[in-house]
């Protein structure tokens, strides 16, 4: 919730950022290299984790791909 529009500095990989659906609903955030203490970044930043969900290697690998394809059709924030 209430992510800043720029990325600076973070102690982990973004591979996907989209809005969630809803009315203050915030966004959904695909990362990589993440640890449970990485949540201080986001309180740093004024922002807030609503839930952690760790993807199975199936996801994480379908996640991962298409990270690769939004930079290279352009899309990736």
């Amino acid at each position: 919730m209430d992510a800043p529009a720029e990325i600076v500095d973070a102690p982990f990989r973004v591979l996907t950022r989209e809005s969630a659906n809803g009315a203050g609903a915030g966004e959904n955030w695909v990362v990589g290299d993440w640890e449970p203490a990485m949540t201080s970044y986001f309180e740093g930043v004024g922002a807030s984790v609503r839930e952690v969900i760790d993807l199975d290697l199936e996801d994480g690998f379908v996640e991962l791909l298409r990270s690769f394809r939004d930079v290279k059709g352009g899309a990736r924030r």
